[in-house]
């Protein structure tokens, strides 16, 4: 009935317009009823006079195909779509660029890639000569939206031949795209076997068209965005294809990078064994990268697995790594393994500095294991090596945990003797370590001594001088160093004031605290309205 009225009019040479059609599929009779998915070819039928000749007007009617596009049950609409593009390839007459708007715009969900796979095929077939086209209007419009970017046209098996190189560079761009911004890789990589086995078979594409180098750039692009499952996809790709292989060293440094930039520090190194396998042992700075991202996200073991690894190579690490690695060491186990590290680094021939045994011994320290450090020490003169400012401040501040006042003390007198000056750090070590030994006078002496030298107490040898003093109820201690504070025009902050005053309290010396309190309220000093030390303070007035 539709034709014999678009016949009708053409034959009364009534100006045929989309909105006629528009209205026939929206009308009320049929406004339930899906349209077929074949509509193009129906399309055609009507709009083609029996002799087979084109109406004029159906340039109109193609210019309203995203009219009518939006009528579409959306789960048809990629199918409908389709058949219009074939439509308007035999009317040629070329789809105008708001069909695509309308297609991406009204789509309900993400495109997938099956959908524009349909998409794409049809474009190719019918529009062979400029699908660029086409295509960069679909691509532009997806980003725009932020639907996902567009693949390129599919190359099917069989079809491959009538690719041409400027088609494969297009491809290619897109490709390199997909790899890095998409989370399912999966048709990128069937693409990509495809564009290899296109080159085998196709006479129109130059030998080296798909080339180990733009493969190797794209996992780059991929390492740098930490797209692992991409690049190992890639390299079994390569693998997979050619006489020996596409892939080369360059290949396998990038996978490896996509493994430790992306965290994959475990991958990494089963990695390394991997290349080896492959032809390519690794070289010394892909130990090093893998050592760095191990050393950085703390994992001990591993790092000492890839330092094991390159010891096993003859290329040990430098020392300034094997410095931070064991600096790093936060516990009993860890402080093993750095023993074990050392041991297999000296064995292998590796020449270690005091460096290294420095950070060993602050190590153990840090981990409460001060007698394996002090161990170390003694230990120092078989390695001929001589102790620095480092080596005993690291002593020092062991003692001082072990409440060892005196062997610090002896520490101390050693260093001087050994011609070593003192720095900051010696000084707020045996600050800390009196402190801790409630020896308050030589921990006074000793900040008035270092103040002599003309080096300037910080923050935190301040803040332990003060702990110490509350701990051991020292109230004139406490004003004492307010006061050298105050005289080194130092900001003392209500925290400090707070912290010094808690502290009595925490330790039972609740008359020090409201003696602490009266003097700084005296002094112009109070705390700020409902804090800690106001309730605390309320408490003990309390009898609580």
């Amino acid at each position: 009935l539709a034709a014999s009225v678009l016949t009708s009019m053409q034959e009364s040479k009534c100006a045929l317009d989309p909105l006629h059609l528009k209205s026939i599929v929206s009308s009320k009779d049929v406004q339930d009823i899906c349209l077929p998915e074949n509509v193009g070819t129906l399309l055609v039928d009507v709009l083609s006079l029996p002799e087979g000749k084109i109406l004029v007007d159906s340039r109109r009617i193609v210019a309203g195909f995203h009219e009518i596009l939006s009528l579409i049950e959306p789960s048809s609409q990629v199918s409908v779509a389709c058949s219009m593009i074939e439509c308007a390839s035999h009317l040629e007459v070329p789809l105008p660029n708001n069909f695509w708007v309308s297609l991406i715009g009204n789509y309900p969900r993400e495109l997938q890639s099956s959908d524009i796979s349909k998409l794409m095929h049809r474009i190719w077939v019918s529009y062979h000569e400029n699908w660029r086209e086409h295509m960069k209007v679909i691509g532009d419009e997806l980003i725009r939206r932020g639907k996902g970017v567009v693949l390129p046209p599919l190359l099917y098996r069989g079809s491959s031949s009538e690719l041409s190189n400027v088609d494969v560079e297009e491809i290619k761009a897109h490709l390199a795209m997909e790899c890095v911004h998409t989370h399912d890789h999966k048709k990128a990589l069937e693409l990509i076997e495809d564009l290899i086995e296109a080159e085998k078979s196709s006479s129109k594409l130059k030998e080296g068209s798909v080339s180990t180098q733009w493969l190797n750039d794209v996992l780059e692009n991929c390492a740098s965005q930490m797209k692992v499952s991409a690049a190992v996809g890639i390299l079994k790709l390569m693998e997979k294809h050619g006489s020996n292989s596409l892939a080369d060293e360059d290949t396998y440094d990038s996978v490896l990078r996509a493994h430790v930039r992306s965290g994959n520090l475990s991958g990494a190194v089963s990695f390394l064994e991997e290349m080896k396998l492959a032809g390519y042992p690794p070289k010394r700075n892909a130990f090093v990268q893998v050592l760095r991202g191990c050393t950085t996200s703390g994992d001990f073991g591993l790092a000492c697995d890839v330092v094991h690894r390159m010891c096993s190579a003859n290329s040990p690490p430098e020392e300034r790594l094997i410095t931070a690695m064991i600096s790093r060491c936060s516990n009993a186990q860890d402080v093993t393994l750095a023993f074990k590290l050392v041991d297999d680094l000296l064995i292998s021939g590796a020449s270690l500095t005091i460096q290294s045994f420095n950070a060993l011994i602050n190590a153990c320290v840090s981990a409460g294991q001060v007698q394996r450090g002090l161990e170390v020490f003694s230990k120092l003169e078989t390695h001929r090596l001589l102790p620095d400012v480092v080596t005993y401040n690291a002593l020092i501040r062991g003692c001082g945990r072990l409440l060892d006042l005196d062997r610090a003390l002896s520490y101390f007198k050693e260093m001087q003797a050994s011609g070593i000056q003192p720095d900051k750090v010696t000084y707020g070590s045996l600050i800390d370590a009196c402190g801790r030994c409630g020896s308050l006078e030589k921990a006074k002496y000793f900040l008035m001594h270092m103040i002599e030298c003309n080096l300037t107490p910080d923050d935190i040898i301040y803040r332990n001088l003060l702990h110490a003093s509350s701990k051991n109820g020292d109230l004139t201690m406490v004003l004492d160093t307010f006061a050298l504070m105050k005289q080194a025009k130092m900001q003392i902050s209500n925290s400090m004031y707070r912290m010094t005053y808690l502290s009595f309290l925490r330790n039972g010396y609740s008359n020090q605290s409201l003696e602490l309190e009266e003097v700084l309220h005296r002094n112009g000093i109070r705390f700020a309205a409902g804090d800690d030390s106001e309730m605390l303070s309320e408490a003990v007035r309390k009898g609580y």
